[in-house]
C-alpha cells in the first residue's frame, strides 16, 4: 500500500466512524420536516394526503431504526394522535436526541399557524420553547413569529395541506441557510416510486458510507415553490451528489443541474435496462446497475465502490 493510499484508507476509517452520528443538517431538516407532518396529519384538512404524509414518516422512522408504526388511517391517527406523538418523542430522545429539538420546533411551528389562522387556540408553551431552541442554536428569535404569520386561509381554496406547510417550509429554509457545508454529507437525488426509496437503504447508502459519505435525502411529494428554494438549500450545504437518473426523471436531471451550477461533486448512477440519456446527460459519466438475481445491488455495489476508490486515488497523483 502506497502512502497515499493509507492517507485515504485512514481517512475513509475516520469518516466511517463519524457517520453513525446524525450531522446537523441531517437532524434539522429531518427532525423538522417530522415535526410538520406528524402535527398537521391529525387535521382534516390532511386527509386527501394523508397516505403520503404517513408513508413518508414511516420512511424516515425506518431510516433511523425507530420500531413505531404510525396508524394506517387517518381516522386512527387522529384518535391517537397525542399518545402517538408521545411515543414518537420518546423514541427520537432514546435513538436520535440531536434530531428531538427540531421535531419540537416543527411540532411549534405548525401549531402556531393553526392558532394564527384560528383553528387552534394559542399554545404559549410551544411558543416559548421555540424561543429556546432558536436562542440555543444562535437564530434570531422573531424567525419563529415572521414565517407563522405567513399562514392564512387563501381566499379560493379556504385551508389546505400546502397552505400551512408553505411558511413551515420558509421558515426551515432560512434556518438551514445559517448552516455550515458539510463535506461529508452526499445528498441523494432520486425519483420517489417504490424501487428507488427501498433502494436508499440498501444501495445508495451504502454506496456513499463505503467512500466516506453520510447519505441524505429530501422528503417528497411537495411541489411548491418553497420546497424547490429548500431543495437548493439542501444540495448547497452537503459536500456531494448522488443522482440516480433511471428514465431520467426530470425532477432528479433538475437536481443534477442544481448541483453542477453550484459546482458540487456529482456520482451519476442508473439502471442499465432503463436509462434514456437526455442531451444534456449524454457527456457525463454514469455507473450502471443491472436488476437480475437476487445479489445485484452486492454486485453493483462492490464494482462501484472500487472504481470510486481508484477514481479517487488517481485524482490524489497515486
Amino acid at each position: 500500500m502506497t502512502q497515499k493510499q493509507a492517507a485515504i484508507s485512514q481517512t475513509d476509517s475516520q469518516a466511517s466512524a463519524k457517520l453513525d452520528c446524525f450531522s446537523p443538517l441531517f437532524s434539522c431538516y429531518n427532525g423538522a420536516m417530522l415535526g410538520f407532518f406528524a402535527y398537521t396529519a391529525q387535521f382534516e384538512l390532511a386527509k386527501p394526503q394523508f397516505h403520503f404524509v404517513r408513508t413518508r414518516m414511516q420512511e424516515f422512522l425506518d431510516i433511523v431504526a425507530i420500531p413505531l408504526q404510525i396508524p394506517t388511517t387517518h381516522k386512527a391517527y387522529a384518535r391517537r394522535f397525542l399518545e402517538f406523538q408521545e411515543r414518537l418523542a420518546k423514541s427520537l430522545a432514546e435513538r436520535a436526541p440531536g434530531i428531538m429539538p427540531w421535531f419540537g420546533l416543527g411540532l411549534g411551528f405548525v401549531s402556531s399557524s393553526f392558532a394564527n389562522v384560528g383553528m387552534e387556540n394559542p399554545n404559549y408553551e410551544n411558543w416559548e420553547v421555540a424561543q429556546e431552541i432558536l436562542e440555543h442554536y444562535g437564530l434570531p428569535k422573531d424567525l419563529f413569529d415572521r414565517y407563522v404569520r405567513e399562514a392564512s386561509l387563501d381566499d379560493n381554496r379556504g385551508l389546505d395541506f400546502q397552505t400551512i406547510m408553505n411558511p413551515a417550509l420558509q421558515f426551515l429554509q432560512k434556518i438551514i441557510e445559517s448552516f455550515e457545508i458539510e463535506a461529508n454529507t452526499c445528498f441523494v437525488a432520486m425519483p420517489f416510486a417504490k424501487t428507488f426509496v427501498e433502494n436508499f437503504p440498501c444501495l445508495y447508502r451504502p454506496l456513499l458510507e463505503a467512500n466516506g459519505y453520510r447519505a441524505f435525502r429530501a422528503w417528497g411529494g411537495l411541489t411548491s415553490e418553497f420546497y424547490l428554494t429548500l431543495l437548493m438549500q439542501l444540495i448547497a450545504k452537503s459536500g456531494a451528489v448522488l443522482a440516480d437518473v433511471t428514465g431520467p426523471n426530470t425532477s432528479v436531471v433538475h437536481e443534477v443541474g442544481i448541483a453542477h451550477g453550484m459546482g458540487k461533486p456529482t456520482i451519476l448512477i442508473a439502471n442499465s435496462k432503463r436509462y434514456h440519456a437526455p442531451a444534456n446527460l449524454q457527456d457525463l459519466n454514469v455507473m450502471f446497475y443491472t436488476v437480475e438475481g437476487k445479489d445485484w445491488r452486492e454486485q453493483f455495489l462492490g464494482s462501484c465502490c472500487q472504481r470510486l476508490f481508484l477514481n479517487r486515488l488517481s485524482a490524489t497523483g497515486g
